[in-house]
This record gives C-alpha cells, structure tokens and sequence, in this order.
C-alpha cells in the first residue's frame, strides 16, 4: 500500500510539474525568452536563463534569480500587477519613449590594452571631449531624463540587497574598501556632495551613485567588483548600459565614462553636463572615430 501511495504522489508530482511547465510556455517564458519585470511599476527586461522541473532561473543583466515554477506561474497570472508579462507586444510606456534599439549588440570584450596608447589615450581623448562639451545642450536633454525611471527602478533593486546611506564625507579610501565595509555592515555609503545636476533632482542624482557604485564595484564580475580605474569603469558602464534604454546610452556614457575620464585625467571631480560627447561609439567602447584600433592601441587613421 505504502508502495503504491508514494507512486501515486509521485504521478501527481509529475502532472503538476508537466502542467507548470505547459503554462508558463503558453505565457513566453521558456529558455531563451525575454519578459516584461513589473515589479517596480516602470517595466525592466528579464531574460529567462532555464526553465525545468526545478524551477525558473532569470536575469535582469545585473541581478539574477531562482524561483519555483508555481511561483513563476503566480508572476505571469499577476501581469502588469507586479508580476512578468511576453515582450510580444511592447508596453505603452517603452513605446512612449520611442526606442530605436541598435542593430548592433553591445561589445563587453576590451578593445584596447594598458598603455599611452590604449586605454590611457582613450581616457585623455574622452576627457578632452568632456571638457569641451556645453554645459547645456537641448538636444541632449530627453536622453537624460529617460534615465530617471530606470535609476529609480534598479535603486529600488538594490536596497532589497543592501542599506544605502548617504554621508557627507568620502566613506572609502577605495574599491577594496568598499566591498569589505558592505561585505561586513550590510551598508553601501554613498557620498552626497558635488555639483547640482541640471537635470537630475538632488535624490535622483545620489540614487545613480548608489546603482553606479554597487553596479560597478560590488556587483559586477560576479562578486569580486571593479576597480576605481578606468578598466572599471568601463566595466561598470557596460553592466549598467544593459538596463537602460539604448536611446539613453549617449547620457550614461557621459554620467560614467565621460566624468571618469575627466577625473581621472585631470585629478578633480568635473562641472555635471547635459551633453553628449560625440566621436565615440556608446555600445563599442574602445572605438574612436578617426582612429584605427591596431594591436589594440588607438593609431590615428591615414587621410
């Protein structure tokens, strides 16, 4: 008897996995798929990684997850209410913003090497940009505000994981630092001084330091981080630009690369600008125009 009552739950087990696993299908979430987060409102992207017997794994392109399938069956049936809905059909709010997506995917691979003339000549080359860029330019100004849904929707990631603090001192003396002081409190400090952003207000400025910052150098790499050097910052940004939308790309890489060039180059913290910098390719970093990438340095292309 006992025999067969474990071979009957057994049966059941297996026609609840099998029913699990056909609805989720029918809903667009299968290996390979991407679906619609709204968990926070504003819509993120989350491609699912597996689905199986075991349950569905996911990624947002920084943040990952395990959860059942009668709980990815609960974020399906929830919809727009919070839960995951098909990229069939793209939500009002993307189509809003009227996204041209790029053909081209974006590269992480580092196209240039350490050296005057690799990623120390990229860095004087975009700090040389930065500096003679407007303070204000209108043409720039909608790719920054696009920005402002998905600073406040990963901020909102990241204060599942860690406490933010803002202080007004500089709370690490560096990377290392920062990953051991979060590892061990459960706090990410995030200095509140600087500049007024004309566009960002004073919180959501400080929220894009707290995602930068945790993004960057906690999060990205799997748990080792990056640096505070260029290397990292390139890092940073390429996680960071798989969240945003590719319209935007122009705005972070002036917020991320342009602001770390800068200071990097020119040892101090630069004037917050509202304007893109033109000459580089925001999905290819590495790649400058009028330049050829040869041995992985920048060579400067024959007319």
């Amino acid at each position: 008897m006992k025999h067969l009552f474990e071979n009957w739950k057994n049966y059941l087990t297996e026609s609840y996995i099998n029913i699990y696993l056909d609805q989720l299908k029918e809903k667009g979430v299968a290996a390979g798929s991407v679906v619609y987060d709204y968990e926070f409102g504003k819509p993120q992207f989350v491609e699912i990684l597996s689905v199986d017997e075991k349950g569905v794994k996911f990624t947002d392109g920084t943040f990952g997850g395990f959860i059942s399938l009668y709980e990815a069956l609960e974020l399906v049936n929830a919809g727009k209410n919070g839960g995951w809905v098909s990229t069939l059909e793209p939500p009002d709010y993307l189509k809003d913003l009227k996204l041209t997506f790029p053909e081209k995917k974006i590269n992480e691979r580092l196209a240039l090497k350490p050296g005057p003339k690799g990623w120390e000549l990229y860095r004087e080359l975009i700090a040389k940009a930065y500096a003679d860029a407007p303070e204000y330019d209108p043409d720039a100004a909608s790719s920054f505000k696009n920005l402002e849904p998905f600073i406040n929707n990963m901020f909102k990631k990241i204060q599942s994981r860690v406490d933010v603090e803002f202080v007004d001192y500089d709370p690490y003396e560096n990377d290392q630092d920062m990953r051991k002081q979060v590892a061990e409190t459960g706090v990410l400090k995030i200095w509140e001084g600087g500049t007024q952003h004309p566009i960002f207000s004073h919180e959501t400025n400080l929220k894009l330091r707290a995602v930068h910052d945790y993004m960057a150098h906690i999060q990205a790499i799997g748990s080792s981080g990056t640096g505070f050097d260029m290397k990292g910052e390139i890092q940073a940004y390429n996680t960071h630009l798989k969240t945003i939308p590719p319209s935007s790309a122009g705005a972070l890489f002036t917020e991320v690369v342009g602001q770390a060039s800068f200071f990097l180059t020119y040892g101090y913290f630069p004037e917050q600008k509202i304007a893109f910098l033109p000459g580089f390719d925001y999905f290819n970093i590495g790649i400058v125009d009028g330049y050829d990438i040869v041995g992985k340095e920048l060579v400067k292309t024959e007319d």
